[in-house]
């Protein structure tokens, strides 16, 4: 329920008061507008939740950091995916094809096809080239490089902001944040 405020007769004009007025029913117009773009206690505490997640694993167990990396692309990336093809007035679709996500998505794949790798290690196999070292020394050189230079570098450029309501801010935060910390607990962290 929203509050009335009272308007004394003896203090405002008419001109006052449809300007008082009118002001209160915008403000009435874009809180139920943030309302339905997400602006809710819920988005608000798992945001906050998984910013503490994040901060929590990166400090105490940075050798499982790719775990809360992996979740949370595969939570985020259809949420953005979502968000992106029901845009008004047109799809944004192709900005899936900028630099950032590009990286991410091919950062993604890696570790999953190095995950993959670690369940079946079966020679002959397509899985069995990331056993060798040279592959994986050139894959983390430039994945290590591309996280820690463009995408950090973006973070900064492009004033990532931690919105929790907005789906759009949150994947690019993660997008050009997260993988430099990932690139770090792999390098500094892997072998614990």
């Amino acid at each position: 329920m929203s509050k009335q405020i009272p308007l004394q007769n003896d203090s405002l004009s008419n001109a006052d008061r449809s300007t008082v007025l009118h002001c209160i029913t915008v403000m009435a117009q874009r809180s139920k507008q943030l309302k339905n773009d997400g602006m809710n206690p819920r988005n608000f505490f798992l945001g906050v939740a998984s910013l503490l997640l994040v901060t929590w694993v990166f400090g105490v167990m940075p050798e499982h950091f790719w775990i809360v990396y992996i979740v949370g692309a595969s939570i985020l990336f259809p949420l953005r995916w979502r968000h992106v093809v029901r845009a008004k007035p047109l799809p944004k679709v192709l900005s899936w094809l900028d630099f950032c996500w590009v990286a991410n998505i091919l950062c993604n794949i890696g570790l999953y096809l190095i995950v993959l790798h670690g369940c079946i290690r079966q020679s002959g196999s397509f899985l069995h080239a990331l056993g060798a070292d040279s592959v994986r020394k050139v894959a983390f050189c430039t994945c290590w490089g591309v996280a820690t230079g463009p995408l950090a570098c973006a973070a900064v450029a492009l004033r990532n902001a931690l919105v929790f309501h907005d789906v759009d801010n949150m994947a690019s935060v993660f997008i050009h944040i997260l993988p430099s910390l990932l690139m770090f607990t792999l390098r500094w962290h892997a072998v614990k």
